[in-house]
Order: structure tokens, then sequence, then C-alpha cells
């Protein structure tokens, strides 16, 4: 698809060889992000979970861009990942009862490992002292709002979305770890 749209906007607007593999990269993107937005979308209006997920999006996207952590190796892994991700976190948030207060502790627990973690950076997209000083700030404002989220709920009495608040930051330290674990393992290697 990406080389269909391509070669339709290669006749249209006749881009050199460097145009093109941007506009390949923005497509590709566009294409990924799209899929990934429609098929969350669809999943959450299927299960009744819009306002739910729209929390969990809220929580994951920011602190996982900032955070980092483990990539798969393929697109179709990672939709196939997100997705089941996804629809655990919201069928686990409706189906146990956790005690808001120790969910809290947890949550902060987790926050803090992630902070102690992360950024979590890919060795094949290395950046600057300053650029990871920046992401780290962006980080550390992305958890502040975390617990902030939290305590919202908690103080509504929403124990669903106070669970959903508590996966996506259980997911998120998880994928955190891992990639800690195997990119330290790259990098040795690579030294």
């Amino acid at each position: 698809l990406v080389n269909e749209i391509l070669t339709y906007a290669e006749q249209l607007y006749g881009l050199n060889e460097s145009e093109k593999e941007i506009a390949r990269y923005r497509i590709q993107g566009f294409l990924e992000i799209g899929g990934n937005m429609l098929i969350s979308a669809l999943i959450l209006y299927q299960m009744h979970m819009i306002r739910e997920g729209i929390i969990f999006f809220l929580i994951f996207i920011p602190v996982r861009m900032f955070a980092g952590g483990y990539h798969m190796k393929s697109y179709i892994g990672c939709l196939s990942f997100s997705v089941m991700t996804l629809i655990g976190v919201l069928n686990i948030s409706k189906m146990i009862y956790f005690n808001p207060l120790a969910l809290y502790a947890g949550t902060v627990f987790l926050v803090l490992v992630i902070w102690k973690l992360s950024p979590v950076i890919h060795p094949n997209r290395p950046v600057s002292q300053k650029k990871y000083q920046e992401i780290s700030q962006k980080r550390n404002v992305a958890l502040f709002a975390v617990l902030l989220i939290y305590m919202i709920h908690f103080a509504l009495n929403q124990n669903v979305l106070c669970n959903i608040v508590f996966l996506s930051i259980l997911l998120i330290t998880f994928m955190v770890v891992i990639g800690k674990i195997k990119y330290r393992a790259c990098q040795m290697k690579s030294t």
C-alpha cells in the first residue's frame, strides 16, 4: 500500500529520491498510526469502554513515548501486542476489584521504577545528551500527570478507572524493564 501511494504521489508531484524516502516514511507512519487508532476505536466501541480506553491512552501514550522501552521488530508484532494488551487491560480492570489505596501505593511504586529506569533509548535511534534531558523532563511531567489522574479517579470513587491507571503503568513498567535488559545486551555486544 505504501508503494502504491508513493507511486501515485511520485506521478503527481515528480518526487526526487530524497523526497521519496521522506514521503515513504511519512506515509508508512500515517498508515501505521491510523491503523492502530482505527482498530483501537473499534475495540473500544465494541467493548462499550470508550471512556476507559481514553484514560488508558492518556496514560499509556505519553508515558511510553517518553519512557521508551522494548519495541517489537515488526509492525504486525507491535499491533498484535497492542491489541492484546488493550483488551487485557480493559477486561481485567472491570473484572477484578483492587483496593484503591493499595493500587495507589502500587502506582506510586511503579512510577518510581519507571522514573529510575527510563528513558530507555533504542540502540538504533541514539539521542544527544541534550535530547535525553528533554525526554527525561517530558517523562517526569507525564508521570506526574499519571499520579494526578489516579488521585482524581480515586477521589471520585471510580474503581475501574483506578484499575486502568494502575494496569497501564504496570504494562509500561514491564516494557521499560524488558527494554532495559534487551538494549543493555545490545549495547554490550556493540562495544
